[in-house]
């Protein structure tokens, strides 16, 4: 009966090893898919930047058509100081 009670006992949960090996094992897993997914994300903002870039380079295009010229550039009241 004694020998019985130890399996019992002993079968009851998990060790710090199995657990740890699964912690392990799930980390992996998701720094795997988390690679992928911050390439696509990358990927996407320089996509959407590029359109954006087209986008303004058109409504430039079209403003110097109807205007004759290009528009003004922006005046800076307060230029940033140099930390030299």
């Amino acid at each position: 009966m004694t020998h019985r009670n130890q399996t019992r006992n002993r079968a009851r949960g998990f060790t710090l090893l199995e657990l740890s090996i699964v912690v392990l094992v799930v980390t992996l897993l998701i720094g795997g898919l988390l690679v992928p997914l911050s390439t696509q994300v990358e990927q996407r903002n320089v996509s959407e930047t590029q359109q954006r870039l087209a986008q303004v380079q058109d409504a430039l295009i079209g403003f110097a058509i109807a205007q004759g010229r290009f528009p003004c550039p922006a005046f800076v009241s307060n230029p940033p100081q140099s930390t030299d």
